[in-house]
């Protein structure tokens, strides 16, 4: 991957090439479990979208970020 530029909007949202990184998914960093891999599919296929349309016409939160930490506290990656 050729270098990235990085940076940050007054909302402290931090922005990759123009992306947006939602707070569970930061690109090239390690998984830590199956969680961490749905996160970077979701993100990969724009499959996160339709949280976001969700969340917009509920009003609810997708629960997103609860369900990526828990699916990595039961299904870690070993390391080492």
């Amino acid at each position: 991957m050729g270098r990235q530029t990085v940076t940050s909007t007054s909302g402290g949202k931090i922005v990759i090439d123009g992306r947006t990184v939602s707070d569970g998914w930061i690109p090239d960093q390690p998984s830590r479990g199956v969680g961490d891999t749905v996160a970077k599919m979701t993100h990969a296929t724009g499959l996160n979208r339709l949280a976001k349309i969700y969340t917009k016409a509920t009003g609810k939160p997708c629960g997103c970020n609860e369900r990526q930490k828990k699916m990595n506290q039961v299904f870690p990656y070993r390391r080492g």
